[in-house]
């Protein structure tokens, strides 16, 4: 039987596994660069930071889509 603390270790360990592919892509790379430049001419303090947290925020949730849409089409 599969511990809670195991199962717990198991989905953190997944989370950040999916969060260090997100951040190493080049798409990911691409999209923050273009939001940092964005942010940077709009004047929005933080820019590098927030391009950052918006970047990863839209590749989490985009592969969540992709990944409800396959689950559908089964």
């Amino acid at each position: 039987m599969l511990r809670l603390a195991d199962y717990r270790e198991e989905q953190v360990r997944m989370i950040v596994d999916r969060i260090s592919n997100i951040c190493l892509s080049n798409e990911f790379h691409a999209l923050r660069e273009e939001l940092e430049a964005i942010y940077e001419r709009c004047g929005i303090e933080d820019a590098v930071v927030t391009a950052f947290q918006d970047a990863l925020y839209t590749m989490l949730t985009q592969s969540e889509d992709e990944a409800a849409v396959k689950s559908h089409a089964h």
